[in-house]
């Protein structure tokens, strides 16, 4: 794939001297027990949380897109908002919450940024659509991936990062873990 997958780095021997260490970091395809077909593929899931790393592996998706002629299925996985808010009664009669704004505001942030975020980076003739759902990511990924009848799904194997991915643990990883559908795991450069 176009993009720069060379690692250098220093390390120390069991001598405690200096050793540089080079390679190349590649793709993973994770293809379960059972999957007695992997080509051709027709359809590739591909989640992004709009991350310039989800951007990465939407590209990789494309190219296998490109060269299979398949669909690519763009998805963004929203959480789902309580359907109440906790507050101090106070504030809540100061500035009552409408929910379902809220939510219509979620969607459509979402439905923009795959519009102008996504699509100008995907190469013409490539056949797509884009997909806002709400769920738990790596389960909503997986569940789509099954009823859609996907052949495969392209994920980063990093997207949140801090406190979001420490809570909620690596979507990539669940989604490796658990799916029945072949996953292509791409890991972007950290300067992405």
């Amino acid at each position: 794939m176009a993009r720069d997958s060379h690692i250098d780095m220093t390390s120390k021997d069991l001598a405690g001297r200096l050793v540089a260490i080079s390679f190349e970091v590649s793709p993973v395809l994770d293809v379960r027990k059972g999957n007695d077909r992997m080509l051709p593929i027709k359809k590739i899931i591909a989640p992004t949380d709009f991350s310039d790393r989800s951007i990465t592996a939407i590209a990789t998706a494309a190219e296998l897109a490109d060269h299979f002629s398949a669909e690519v299925v763009l998805v963004h996985v929203l959480y789902p908002v309580p359907p109440t808010v906790p507050t101090a009664p106070a504030v809540a009669a100061q500035t009552p919450l409408n929910l379902e704004a809220y939510r219509e505001a979620l969607i459509t942030e979402a439905e923009k940024n795959l519009d102008t975020l996504i699509k100008p980076k995907l190469p013409a003739g490539i056949h797509y659509r884009t997909e806002t759902r709400w769920g738990s990511p790596a389960e909503t990924i997986i569940d789509m991936a099954a009823k859609e009848s996907a052949d495969l799904i392209v994920i980063c194997t990093r997207g949140a990062t801090g406190l979001s991915r420490f809570v909620s643990g690596s979507v990539a990883e669940k989604v490796v873990r658990l799916s029945d559908v072949p996953v292509l795991t791409v890991q972007a450069n950290d300067d992405e």
